[in-house]
């Protein structure tokens, strides 16, 4: 993991209400502007930059990190990563694609290398999922 946690000024987007996210199920944060049919499971506190860290932490214990990013390369050294960032190249806007852990789809999401570019991969159109979706093997 790539770390600068010195330098690294993090906002809080989300804080967990007690979910428990079950073995190989999903959770679905979403902002104001989103509108797709699947519900999220719950709001987020403030929208996402174009470039930006995604740290899971269990009281101050790290249990993931992922870097993405769009191209512009603003990645200064203040984020946690593992391995290099996932780069949508020039779609700083909100084009409707996400990403996922690989292998992804009904395969599952259970590829945890270290390495963000080799764990994660783009899907076009995002497929969002929620607690209430079915869990993948």
């Amino acid at each position: 993991m790539t770390r600068a946690e010195g330098s690294a000024s993090y906002s809080v987007k989300w804080t967990a209400n007690g979910q428990t996210i079950p073995a190989h199920g999903h959770l679905l944060l979403a902002g104001s502007a989103y509108s797709r049919p699947t519900p999220p499971d719950d709001p987020l506190l403030r929208g996402f930059p174009d470039e930006i860290s995604l740290v899971l932490r269990r009281g101050t214990t790290t249990l993931d990190a992922v870097c993405i990013n769009v191209g512009t390369d603003n990645f200064d050294g203040t984020f946690i990563c593992e391995g290099t960032p996932f780069t949508y190249v020039g779609s700083a806007n909100n084009t409707d694609r996400s990403i996922e852990r690989k292998p992804g789809g009904a395969a599952g999401n259970t590829v945890d290398t270290g390495s963000t570019t080799d764990d994660f991969q783009m899907i076009t159109p995002s497929a969002p999922q929620n607690l209430a979706s079915p869990v993948t093997p």
